[in-house]
């Protein structure tokens, strides 16, 4: 097996398993903080954005916890665990599935 084909294989097996996963939280947990966050990091910023800008500004605001979790790590001199590694890749997956148009809605959670 090519180390092209086996990285596919493992790209294709670790992307089922994490849309599985994040399905299943979206169920348990719905987005509406994400939504909730970003209008008001908005309203911070004296600004007024629609619900996909602040569907992205929710997703945002964790991805910067994620990150600024790894760097507290890095300065430990330690390296961020997989989960924080896993999540960021997460967060993105989600703006980019909502801007697809396949973000569960809060009805149909």
């Amino acid at each position: 097996m090519t180390q092209h084909t086996r990285f596919i294989d493992w790209w294709t097996a670790s992307a089922s398993d994490i849309a599985e996963a994040t399905a299943k939280k979206c169920a348990e947990y719905g987005s509406g903080d994400l939504y909730g966050i970003g209008h008001n990091v908005a309203k911070l910023a004296e600004r007024t954005v629609d619900d996909d800008t602040a569907f992205e500004l929710g997703c945002l605001f964790y991805v910067l916890g994620k990150i600024e979790r790894a760097m507290s790590a890095m300065q430990r001199g330690q390296t961020a665990s997989d989960d924080t590694w896993l999540d960021l890749s997460v967060y993105s997956k989600m703006v980019l599935a909502h801007r697809a148009g396949v973000w569960f809605t809060e009805r149909e959670q």
